[in-house]
């Protein structure tokens, strides 16, 4: 791997006047930038919705049908699959992409539809299993039950929508670098959070602890809303000029030129390998927590859906109210220092966990304990989730953000992959093993296995910044 210098720094373009803000070549003045945020975090809002509903209720549904095993196959497995065949293509395809409406809106427009008929559709899988189940055992003539029939329907349902939710979420985060103030980036994220916050708060109260009973129609509501929503703000948002897409490393065009660029310039440099290593740890993480912390509380730990809604009712109000605060904070601070402390404290919180492998303190004290630590976590978890994205801007070359993005979120997923498999048997055997009451309660011990090595490719990114200029001086190393 090359450990080349950073290239020169280029010249500081001089400040804009007061208030003018500038991104690109778009320019605002407060009131339009104060509209480009109301648009953008309309579009969090439904955004939010759409991608709490689905995920939030699966491993309920899966349970309900006597098939939890199957949960981190379509929570990790197969979206995981997807960005690491779709990501890297969409990504260096939109960062060279150039249109009337910009590099990122298109994108965005034509998956809109894919994600709010899928989603409808899962709400309905229900219904469409009864209607037909007659029809499909009769034309396969073999024995298949109703569930079954029904399970595969919701299957299919989940592949079409993870693709349509992995086209867009892969562009939906590098449209804000493109469009947002590098200076407003921070503020923006704060905000972003806090209308992310907001509307968990009232999805956790008024829709999760009624999420069975009113299945197709949470489901049906959602697609509509973020139909209409998100397309709207994909109409409202507008993209500046972008300057003509660079060359391959070869000069040519063409798809082995393309992969010839994209392998070289995301992955011969030390600094991207600690950096995607760090973030690959990362989520791995949290791949078991995704697919069991649910079923662990209502199962195992005997809360109650209305109050587990609850729950997240209360750290999501205290998340809404620490937002503005770190957002402060966030512009004051530098993201990658930030961060980089932060990873060493978020580690307490599944090592806190694993005090249910040896205690129950029964529903009301499960309860308890579990506010009490998210409460004493959540000022580092909101400040560390306000620093990642300006720190991901930070550190990645700015007009290929996208390719380097999905270079990060590749690797990622191709870990995902492999460990997202690994994860339904190895639930299995502790559920064969211990039983489900403890099977479930031992999911912190996965967390805490991959947080370790993510530290250790933390401290050896924090390093290699320094290195290459810290605060003052760094530039994003070029091959």
């Amino acid at each position: 791997m090359s450990s080349e210098s950073p290239a020169p720094p280029l010249a500081i373009p001089p400040a804009p006047p007061k208030g003018i803000y500038k991104a690109g070549t778009l320019t605002y003045t407060k009131y339009g930038l104060v509209k480009l945020f109301i648009w953008l975090l309309w579009g969090d809002l439904v955004w939010t919705l759409m991608e709490r509903v689905l995920p939030g209720v699966l491993p309920l549904k899966m349970g309900e049908m006597n098939a939890e095993g199957w949960v981190p196959f379509f929570q990790t497995t197969i979206p995981s699959i997807l960005v690491f065949t779709l990501c890297p293509i969409i990504s260096f395809r939109s960062d060279r992409y150039r249109s009337r409406l910009g590099r990122r809106i298109p994108y965005l427009l034509w998956t809109t539809p894919i994600l709010a008929v899928f989603l409808m559709l899962f709400g309905l899988s229900d219904a469409m299993g009864r209607s037909l189940y007659g029809p499909v055992s009769n034309v396969l003539g073999i024995g298949i039950t109703e569930n079954t029939l029904t399970l595969v329907l919701m299957g299919l349902c989940i592949v079409g929508w993870r693709f349509g939710e992995t086209y867009a979420n892969t562009i939906y985060w590098y449209l804000f670098n493109d469009v947002v103030p590098r200076d407003q980036l921070a503020k923006f994220n704060s905000a972003f959070r806090f209308v992310g916050a907001g509307t968990g708060m009232l999805y956790s109260y008024f829709i999760f602890p009624k999420s069975l009973q009113y299945f197709s129609y949470i489901f049906i509501g959602a697609g509509a809303l973020y139909l209409f929503g998100f397309m709207l703000m994909c109409l409202m948002v507008k993209e500046g000029q972008y300057p003509p897409p660079p060359e391959n490393i070869d000069k040519r065009k063409g798809f082995i030129s393309s992969v010839k660029t994209y392998a070289k310039e995301c992955f011969t440099h030390k600094f991207y390998w600690y950096f995607f290593l760090m973030n690959s740890f990362i989520a791995l993480s949290f791949v078991m927590g995704a697919s069991y912390n649910v079923l662990r509380n209502r199962d195992s730990l005997k809360i109650d859906l209305d109050t587990l809604g609850k729950l997240d009712t209360v750290t999501q109000f205290v998340i809404f109210i620490l937002l503005p605060l770190c957002g402060w904070l966030a512009d004051k601070l530098n993201p990658i220092r930030v961060f980089s402390v932060l990873t060493f404290v978020m580690i307490l919180n599944p090592l806190s966990q694993c005090v249910f492998l040896f205690k129950d303190f029964g529903p009301a004290g499960n309860t308890w304990f579990l506010l009490i630590q998210a409460i004493v976590i959540l000022p580092f978890d909101t400040l560390m989730d306000t620093v990642t994205q300006p720190m991901y801007m930070r550190l990645l070359p700015k007009e290929r953000y996208g390719q380097f993005a999905s270079a990060n979120g590749t690797l990622r997923a191709g870990v995902r992959i492999v460990l997202g498999l690994l994860a339904g048997p190895l639930m299995a055997y502790w559920i064969l093993k211990f039983g489900k009451d403890m099977a479930y309660r031992m999911f912190p011990i996965w967390t805490v296995a991959f947080q370790i090595p993510a530290l250790v490719c933390v401290v050896l990114l924090y390093r290699e910044w320094k290195r290459l200029g810290g605060n003052k001086a760094y530039v994003p190393p070029s091959i």
